[in-house]
């Protein structure tokens, strides 16, 4: 029996040059999508909400469509990479990035339902504005990190980044239609998601610290009276 090929896992596994301060700086922003996954699930786990699950869904969407795009077009990495690190470290093909594509979902998505979905007053334009601006800045580190360790050439980032951009509209767009129509809520009256209690309060916005600050004082102050009442 032969020994099997193995392969390193491409969305953990980043070379950088030890010699370079901002090569390694930039290794850390390459790994920004796993720490956002880590953060859906997280979230998800500590407050249920829904939200967190449909758009993990989403980023399964758009890495399959990587995927399928990547061995459709089977455009080579840039030639550098091979040549400083060597074939045999599971580099697949580079057209889209995966990492901009991924980040292009993600912001895409988040800038249309900042905009578009939470409307409540504490969101006010200063606070939209601010949270579209570090969407983009984080995308574009992700992509620089990409261009700076030579993973990919500029064309396959801004490919990768436009076309999960263009999926992540898609996917908003897909979503507000199975809102509007009850989809979404038919889907946490299921008797699992009842036993989860999964709910679906975030699409506008959920709440702020100071408005979960202000719930608890109020519901502190009615525990405070009723033990008050007993005494009497």
């Amino acid at each position: 029996m032969s020994d099997p090929i193995l392969v390193p896992f491409d969305h953990t596994y980043i070379l950088y040059d030890p010699r370079d301060p901002l090569s390694l700086v930039f290794a850390l922003c390459s790994l920004y999508p796993i720490g956002v996954l880590v953060f859906y699930f997280s979230w998800f786990v500590t407050t249920r909400e829904i939200e967190a699950v449909i758009i993990a869904g989403g980023h399964v969407v758009n890495d399959l469509f990587n995927v399928i795009a990547k061995n459709f077009l089977k455009h080579s990495r840039p030639g550098s990479i091979h040549t400083k690190f060597g074939s045999g470290h599971g580099f697949g093909y580079g057209m889209p990035s995966a990492h901009s594509q991924f980040m292009g979902f993600l912001s895409f998505y988040f800038i249309l339902k900042v905009w578009l979905q939470w409307e409540n007053i504490r969101y006010n334009r200063t606070y939209k504005v601010c949270g579209t601006l570090a969407l983009l800045f984080s995308a574009a580190v992700v992509v620089m990190s990409r261009l700076y360790l030579e993973y990919h050439s500029v064309n396959q980032v801004i490919v990768g980044y436009l076309f999960g951009g263009l999926l992540g509209c898609g996917y908003f767009c897909v979503i507000s239609i199975a809102r509007t129509v009850g989809f979404i809520r038919w889907i946490t009256s299921w008797r699992f998601c009842q036993l989860l209690q999964v709910r679906d309060s975030w699409v506008e916005g959920g709440l702020s610290l100071k408005q979960t600050r202000e719930r608890w004082e109020q519901e502190s102050n009615e525990r405070c009276e009723m033990q008050e009442r007993k005494r009497i």
